[in-house]
């Protein structure tokens, strides 16, 4: 139930699969393209580890224990993923993704940011989830722009254009 993306393999695709089950959903090292795939009910959905520079688009990402996307010290690009029922729906430590296109909602918390995490998130509509929906320590410096959510905790970081679930702007 687990696929892992050892270093050394840079154009691997997974595509098209159901993942379940296991501890990490799938596991990146290095670079690749996950697309498609239905990654639920596993520790970790997708943890990007150490320099992985993925590519993950068009996934469906539901109730995973502890993270939908967990990224350490990675800068993937997160894109058009439905993410929903997990604990942390994207969770940074010392990343920086692009985070953009995605429906974040109904996780325990939708994006957390943290230690020294920089990541672009644009264009996501991140509501409804029960804590908050994007988190922000006070070491990372996100820029949070043209997203539709309702509550954040931090005051870190830049952005504009954010407007709340009912159109009001931030």
């Amino acid at each position: 139930n687990v696929i892992t993306l050892p270093s050394g393999i840079t154009h691997a695709t997974i595509s098209g699969l159901t993942i379940t089950g296991g501890t990490y959903g799938i596991h990146i090292i290095t670079s690749g393209y996950i697309t498609g795939n239905t990654v639920n009910n596993n520790t970790y959905g997708i943890y990007n580890n150490k320099y992985s520079t993925a590519t993950i688009s068009g996934n469906i990402i539901t109730g995973n224990g502890s993270y939908g996307i967990y990224n350490y010290a990675s800068s993937p690009t997160i894109t058009k993923n439905t993410i929903i029922s997990n604990s942390y729906g994207i969770y940074n430590d010392t990343s920086s993704p692009t985070i953009t296109g995605n429906t974040v909602t109904s996780n325990s918390s939708g994006i957390g940011n943290f230690n020294s995490s920089k990541p672009n998130i644009f264009f996501n509509n991140i509501t409804r989830n029960k804590n908050n929906d994007i988190e922000v320590d006070i070491s990372s410096s996100p820029n949070i722009s043209f997203n539709i959510y309702d509550n954040i905790s931090g005051t870190t970081g830049v952005g504009a254009y954010n407007v709340k679930s009912n159109g009001v702007p931030h």
